[in-house]
């Protein structure tokens, strides 16, 4: 593998995780997620997460419990669809 090679694999998680963060914030703005007080800590993680001038997430804003938070949230998410789509 050459050095210069791109590493898409990484670029697409970089999307996903991303794509993960926007909708949390999105649904979090519509009120579809809402965190207990128990959960100080995420809530403190995701409020520190800056976006760049062009909109883009600052990656090195978001900590270990803002990323966790945002791909588990996602998962879920995604879980109650499949069930819905079940039904």
């Amino acid at each position: 593998m050459n050095m210069f090679e791109p590493k898409s694999e990484f670029l697409y998680s970089c999307k996903q995780f991303e794509r993960n963060l926007n909708k949390l914030r999105e649904e979090g703005q519509q009120g579809h997620i809402v965190f207990s007080m128990e959960a100080a800590s995420s809530i403190n993680s995701l409020t520190r997460v800056r976006a760049l001038p062009n909109q883009r997430i600052d990656l090195a804003t978001v900590d270990e419990s803002a990323r966790l938070t945002a791909n588990a949230i996602r998962h879920l998410m995604s879980q109650v669809k499949d069930m819905n789509d079940k039904k």
